[in-house]
């Protein structure tokens, strides 16, 4: 299939990489935005986007969506390549009603490709048990994603703890590991060195940062700033998607335009 045809072909814009992508993966979180919108913003977006995770506030755990409803959002999907994931809420509800196989079964009965293994909210596990989780999804046809930190922290993760953690979460099998927003917000704001450490640690590759619900728009300027356009990005609602790509381009009147604008000859 020939490419689709540009606006402006003639402008110095640095391109996207080519999917399916690695590395500069954006991940759109889908709060149930309805059928139509969903087909119809694709058509605009989906060539950036590399996955949809489906955050869940009641939404396809609480029953407020049928399966029939999401198997239909995950066939639109699928027009487009994009593979679907679940987010760590209905994980946390399935291990503390232990229910936690017949929920990685229902996921991929439902047409989901991963997902995402957390204790934000509920008490960790042993680290022996952790990995046996992250082995049984994968045993049951699922890419696990996992995450480290908490949402509401008693106490700030270290960078050399966090990096441990996603450290042994690699080592179980985890696909990609995200650090919480909070706790990762919370480096972005007082210690960018330990977020730097963190980084050159682990590497882009194996990390995903999760930008939301702090930290737009500061915090994906700064990580491009530093660590180049290959972060891989997640928890973007659907009105971040073409901004955090202008970002990644140097088109962001925030930092990057005005990148683009000092290479116009004088």
């Amino acid at each position: 299939m020939a490419a689709p045809e540009i606006c402006f072909p003639f402008f110095d814009i640095p391109p996207t990489r080519p999917k399916p992508r690695n590395l500069g993966q954006t991940i759109v979180s889908d709060w149930s935005v309805p059928l139509g919108f969903q087909r119809d913003w694709l058509g605009a977006v989906g060539g950036y986007l590399d996955k949809a995770k489906f955050s869940d506030h009641a939404g396809t755990s609480g029953g407020s969506v049928t399966a029939n409803f999401i198997r239909e959002k995950i066939k639109i999907y699928g027009e487009f390549d994009i593979p679907c994931s679940l987010g760590g809420i209905p994980f946390e509800i399935a291990h503390v009603t232990n229910t936690v196989e017949q929920y990685f079964e229902r996921s991929k009965e439902l047409g989901f490709d991963g997902i995402e293994i957390s204790f934000d909210t509920i008490p960790d596990v042993p680290d022996a048990e952790r990995g046996r989780l992250i082995k049984l999804g994968f045993d049951m046809g699922l890419n696990v994603y996992t995450e480290v930190g908490e949402k509401f922290p008693s106490e700030r993760l270290d960078p050399q703890k966090a990096i441990d953690e996603v450290k042994r979460d690699l080592d179980f099998g985890s696909f990609k590991v995200t650090v919480e927003n909070e706790e990762f917000a919370y480096y972005f704001e007082n210690d960018k060195k330990g977020a730097t450490k963190i980084v050159e640690a682990i590497g882009l590759e194996d990390l995903i940062f999760e930008l939301g619900p702090k930290g737009w728009p500061d915090m994906p300027v700064w990580l491009v700033k530093e660590f180049g356009t290959d972060i891989n990005v997640q928890s973007l609602t659907w009105d971040k998607i073409q901004p955090m790509e202008g970002i990644r381009r140097g088109l962001s009147r925030l930092d990057g335009y005005f990148n683009l604008i000092a290479k116009i000859p004088k």
